[in-house]
C-alpha cells in the first residue's frame, strides 16, 4: 500500500484530495499534517526525518494562501509559506521522496505582492534541490473553486459572488471588471496531483483550463430572470481597482497536457447553476 503525507490536509484542497484518493482504485493511506496543535497535529515546518521517511509520496498543501492574508500577516506568512516549504522540501530530498508543491500563477510576477514573492521563492528552493537529486514537482495553480468546503474555507471572488447571490445582495466588483482569471475546479486539481505522484517534472508547470474569464463575465453567470434588471443581478463597481495582484492570470496548459495527458475544462456554468438551484428551491 502506498502512503502519502498530505500537509495542509484539513485545508480546502486537502479535504477534496483525501476524498478523491480514497474513492479511487489506488490504495492510498492518506495522513494529515497541519497547523492545529490543539489536536496534536504537528506543524509542517517542524516535521522531522522520522515523520517523513515512512511515506512514499508527499503532497505539500500547507500554506497561508491569498494576497490579502499574506499582506496583513507578514510574519505568519513567512513562517507558514517559506519555512514550512523549506523544511518539507529538504526532508523529501533527503529520502528522494516524490513531492508535489502547489504554487500559484502569481509566482510568474513575484514583485506584485508578498504572496507572489513567497511562492516564487518556494519554487526556486524546489528547483535548486531538484538539481541536486530531489523530485519536487511544482504546480502553478490558477483560481481554484468548487468541491467540498469551498464556500466555508475560501474567500475568493466566486465565493463572494455566491454569498451575495444567496443573500440577494448586489455583486461587488473591484475596478471595472475587465480583469481576467482562469478558474479551475478542485476536482481537476486532484486529477493532476494523482497523475503527478509517479511523474516527476523538474520545473514549474501551469495547471489550469487555459481559458480566460473576466470578472464581468463571471457576474453574467449569475443571471436571474425577473423584470426590472434586464435579467442580471445588481452589480456595484468600486471606484478604485486593487493595487496589488495582477489583472490577468491564465495558465498555459500545453505542457500539462503533454506531461499528464489530461485537460481541465471550465465547469463554472455548471457549478453556478447548482448554486442557483439551491437558492431557488429554498
Amino acid at each position: 500500500m502506498k502512503k502519502i503525507l498530505v500537509t495542509g490536509g484539513m485545508g480546502y484542497v486537502g479535504v477534496n484530495l483525501k476524498k478523491y484518493l480514497q474513492a479511487d482504485w489506488f490504495e492510498y493511506d492518506v495522513d494529515i499534517c497541519d497547523y492545529d496543535m490543539n489536536n496534536g497535529i504537528p506543524l509542517a515546518e517542524h516535521l522531522r526525518s522520522e515523520d517523513i521517511e515512512k511515506y512514499d509520496y508527499i503532497v505539500h498543501l500547507a500554506a497561508l494562501s491569498g494576497i490579502i492574508p499574506c499582506q496583513e500577516n507578514p510574519e505568519k506568512a513567512v513562517r507558514r509559506n517559506l519555512l514550512t516549504a523549506m523544511n518539507v522540501f529538504m526532508e523529501a530530498a533527503k529520502f528522494r521522496i516524490p513531492c508535489i508543491f502547489t504554487s500559484s500563477q502569481a509566482a510568474k510576477n513575484p514583485t506584485t505582492s508578498s504572496y507572489a514573492m513567497q511562492k516564487r521563492l518556494c519554487e526556486l528552493m524546489a528547483e535548486d534541490l531538484n538539481k541536486k537529486g530531489a523530485c519536487i514537482t511544482v504546480f502553478r495553480m490558477t483560481n481554484v473553486y468548487g468541491g467540498e468546503q469551498y464556500l466555508e474555507k475560501k474567500n475568493t471572488v466566486i465565493k463572494k459572488f455566491v454569498d451575495s447571490y444567496l443573500l440577494r445582495k448586489p455583486l461587488k466588483i473591484d475596478g471595472d471588471g475587465t480583469q481576467k482569471r482562469d478558474f479551475l475546479h478542485v476536482d481537476d486539481v486532484c486529477v493532476f496531483i494523482e497523475r503527478a505522484l509517479n511523474h516527476f517534472v523538474p520545473d514549474p508547470i501551469d495547471i489550469g483550463t487555459g481559458i480566460e474569464t473576466s470578472i464581468n463575465e463571471l457576474a453574467d453567470f449569475f443571471r436571474v430572470d425577473h423584470p426590472g434588471n434586464d435579467g442580471l443581478p445588481n452589480v456595484v463597481y468600486s471606484k478604485e481597482s486593487r493595487t496589488i495582484g495582477v489583472d490577468s492570470s491564465i495558465a498555459d496548459i500545453r505542457r500539462a497536457l503533454d506531461e499528464y495527458s489530461y485537460q481541465a475544462f471550465p465547469r463554472m456554468e455548471e457549478y453556478i447553476s447548482q448554486v442557483k438551484f439551491v437558492r431557488d428551491n429554498k
